[in-house]
């Protein structure tokens, strides 16, 4: 509320991180206001950095709701923007946030082009974090195209980067899932099996030290993948 008054650069940074947040929780629809308030105050305050943070959001806020067209638009926008000054960081979420976009209309081939692109950057910068993420969706976006080999490929990269930061785990069980599906996939089920098996038991883990009953509800959600493989094993 201090910051609404008196700081517009902390007010911006304020809300970005709330609607951002709210996004993760795929609260799309309630996401829209503080990033829109967000991007606002930046546009009528002189002297301030341009909200990134908040663009990116509603980017994936938009193509929650839906709103393909919307979303495609303002990351076209943002796309030239960034692409202008050669921000690789802003550039890698751009591209992974637009192949999400993509990835929930069904265009694959759109898709698999902006996860490589993201790959591309995150290597570029060595963020080893964004390398699990952005090769984890990759893979996936092969899998759906039933290109095996190329996603067996991504998939090592992601779970290879994850090494550089063992302490991450969210990222890595979802990428042992995938793999074990890339696996069942190309005929090794003892494999697919015991990557699943890895990969649930790593989730009970987690599960054991959520906070709350919201972040629970919330890891089932976006790991689901590991118990619905999991389950065709048993």
């Amino acid at each position: 509320m201090v910051a609404k008054v008196a700081d517009p650069a902390a007010h911006i940074r304020y809300a970005s991180l709330y609607g951002t947040g709210l996004v993760e929780l795929h609260k799309y629809k309630e996401a829209i206001g503080p990033l829109d308030e967000a991007i606002r105050v930046a546009n009528k305050t002189r002297g301030v950095a341009y909200p990134t943070i908040a663009v990116t959001a509603k980017i994936e806020a938009l193509g929650g709701l839906g709103e393909n067209r919307e979303a495609l638009a303002l990351a076209a926008e943002e796309m030239r923007r960034v692409s202008s000054y050669h921000l690789a960081g802003h550039l890698y979420e751009i591209y992974l946030t637009r192949a999400g976009v993509y990835e929930r209309m069904g265009q694959w081939d759109q898709a698999v082009s902006d996860f490589t692109q993201a790959v591309r950057f995150a290597n570029q910068l060595s963020n080893w974090r964004g390398l699990t993420q952005a090769d984890g969706f990759l893979a996936e976006a092969y899998l759906h195209q039933g290109t095996l080999q190329p996603a067996l490929a991504a998939i090592d990269e992601a779970i290879e980067a994850n090494k550089n930061i063992p302490d991450e785990l969210y990222f890595v069980l979802r990428n042992l899932a995938i793999k074990a599906q890339i696996m069942a996939r190309l005929g090794n089920t003892k494999a697919s099996n015991d990557l699943y098996e890895k990969s649930a038991d790593l989730l009970d883990a987690l599960l054991s030290k959520v906070p709350t009953p919201t972040v629970e509800r919330q890891l089932l959600s976006d790991l689901s993948v590991v118990y619905a493989g999991y389950g065709l094993i048993k």
